[in-house]
C-alpha cells in the first residue's frame, strides 16, 4: 500500500515532538474599493486638463465628468454602505458639475462658465476626500 510509509512518517514525526507544518494560502488582494478609489483619483485629478485649446472644451469636459461619473459609481458599488458621509457628499458635487456643465453646453455664457469651475473645485475636494478615506483602510 503507498500510503503506509507516508502515515508512518507523520506518526513518528508526531511522536518525535516534530510539528508537520501545512501551509496555508493567505489573502494579500486588496478589496476592490482600493482600486477604485485609483480610478477615481485620476478621473477627478484630471478633470479640466486639456481642454484649452480644444476644439469644443464643454464636451471635452463632458466626457471627462462621464468619467469621473464612471469611476464614482464603480466605487460606490464596491464600498455598499461603507464611506456614506463622503459618497454623499461625491454624489451631490458630481451631480451639480453634470447640471452646470450641461447649462453651459446649451447657454454658454460667464455665469455658467463660472459656475463649472466653481462646481468642477467642488468635485476635486469631495473626490480628494472620499479616495483619502478608502486609502486608509487598504
Amino acid at each position: 500500500m503507498t500510503t503506509g510509509p507516508l502515515l508512518r512518517a507523520l506518526a513518528l514525526a508526531a511522536v518525535g515532538g516534530l510539528a508537520v507544518t501545512i501551509p496555508v494560502a493567505c489573502s494579500s488582494d486588496k478589496p476592490a474599493v482600493c482600486s477604485d478609489a485609483d480610478s477615481l483619483k485620476a478621473a477627478v485629478s484630471g478633470l479640466g486638463d486639456n481642454i484649452r485649446g480644444s476644439t469644443n472644451p464643454l464636451d471635452k469636459l463632458s466626457s471627462q465628468v462621464a468619467a469621473v461619473s464612471d469611476s464614482f459609481t464603480q466605487l460606490k458599488t464596491d464600498a455598499k454602505q461603507q464611506f456614506s458621509s463622503q459618497i454623499n457628499a461625491m454624489s451631490g458635487a458630481v451631480s451639480g458639475l453634470k447640471d452646470s456643465v450641461n447649462a453651459a453646453k446649451s447657454n454658454p455664457s460667464a455665469a455658467t462658465i463660472q459656475s463649472v469651475v466653481s462646481d468642477a473645485s467642488t468635485t476635486k475636494t469631495a473626490g480628494q476626500s472620499l479616495t483619502s478615506a478608502v486609502k486608509n483602510t487598504c
